[in-house]
């Protein structure tokens, strides 16, 4: 696995995927390794069951972070000094290099092409794909940036459009851990709750989202700030790491939020390992995006009972289909339409209930888990071999 975001970094729906998928492949008889090609020292502690290899680029000067186009210059750039240590990656003799970016992957994918006998395999999780998809000539680019690799896989449709790829490309939705997301009792959620400072009775909404543009925080912010709940009290809490390339952004999510007549708790980033007891406390999860695959937020929400107000994109409209009246979408970018949505789940009638919870959570079980995801992967890396 060649990554530029891994959860020693941060944590988000790219890194949770790279490593359960991983995790399930080594459990499967494989032995993943994880190479993470991005700059910077280590902030988390990564899982100790799935090895590590930090390649450590020299880190850019910070004009190239200033505009999309440069940004787009940047990672490839980037990908060029990873280039300098990717002797390590051949080092270990893969069978498969599988990777999960798309501008940075670019450099690194060409030499290994040329210096090791092991099919290449790309997975899109990419929003400037989506970006660049939309019109002829970044379909262009796309076809470009993907021609490397043996084939390819997108977690959503959206993702895995032909026409935008140069190699065949194969929809495998995200997935799930049902051992570790799950619906727990009443008395197990007060207390749970007692744990976070959360009254049994109060509503709670989860934003467990990145605070960069393309995720929609900035949207319910908005929405959140509008909202007067009557009856229950009410806290929102978000959960997601920033970047210093969304200061600005993030800053304008603060302004907007500060007004709020809600709670509001912003945890930051939030260990892989505790995020189920968050969704277990929670109400209502919220996915805002502006571009998305086939949503891991919103996978273990439902996993573990939860209903989820998301938007009309990506993969969540795929997820939409097999979820039913337990996921909700409206329009995006539209904090109108996500104060609807608020008001919605907040009515009597959507009060949580255990009986309900474990309803959503097996319907869930039986179309999504992280050992199908990674069957399939394996089942990917035995065609591209072929």
């Amino acid at each position: 696995m060649v990554t530029a975001a891994y959860l020693d970094v941060g944590v988000g729906g790219v890194e949770s995927h790279v490593y359960e998928v991983s995790r399930q492949l080594r459990l499967r008889g494989h032995d993943p390794i994880v190479f993470r090609t991005s700059s910077g020292a280590a902030r988390l502690r990564p899982p100790a069951d799935v090895p590590l290899v930090v390649l450590r680029p020299g880190r850019l000067p910070s004009p190239y972070q200033r505009s999309p186009v440069t940004e787009v210059a940047r990672r490839i750039l980037n990908g060029f000094q990873a280039v300098g240590q990717a002797d390590r990656v051949v080092g270990t003799t893969p069978d498969v290099v599988h990777f999960h970016d798309l501008c940075e992957a670019l450099p690194m994918a060409l030499w290994l092409r040329r210096r090791l006998p092991a099919a290449q395999v790309w997975t899109n999780h990419l929003g400037e794909f989506l970006a660049l998809a939309r019109y002829p000539a970044g379909r262009t680019v796309t076809r470009l940036l993907t021609a490397p690799y043996r084939l390819g896989i997108g977690p959503s449709s959206e993702l895995a459009r032909q026409d935008a790829c140069r190699p065949p490309m194969r929809f495998i939705s995200n997935g799930y851990d049902p051992a570790r997301f799950y619906p727990v009792s009443p008395a197990c959620r007060a207390s749970l709750r007692a744990g976070f400072g959360l009254d049994p009775d109060q509503f709670v909404v989860l934003v467990p989202r990145r605070w960069a543009p393309t995720k929609g925080v900035l949207h319910f912010a908005h929405a959140v700030r509008r909202w007067v709940p009557s009856g229950r009290t009410a806290t929102v809490l978000f959960a997601g790491s920033g970047t210093d390339r969304y200061a600005a952004y993030q800053e304008e999510v603060r302004r907007a939020l500060a007004g709020a007549a809600v709670e509001v708790r912003t945890l930051g980033a939030v260990a892989t390992a505790d995020m189920p007891a968050l969704y277990q406390v929670t109400d209502l999860t919220v996915v805002p995006s502006l571009k998305e695959a086939t949503s891991l937020s919103a996978i273990e929400s439902l996993g573990c009972g939860v209903p989820v107000l998301g938007t009309r994109v990506g993969g969540l409209l795929d997820l939409g289909d097999a979820c039913g009246d337990c996921l909700t979408l409206v329009r995006p970018g539209d904090p109108d339409a996500l104060l609807g949505g608020l008001s919605m789940f907040f009515r009597p009638e959507y009060r949580w209930d255990g009986e309900r919870a474990a309803q959503i959570a097996a319907e869930i079980e039986k179309r999504f888990s992280w050992a199908s995801v990674a069957e399939s992967v394996e089942r990917v890396y035995l065609e591209a071999m072929a």
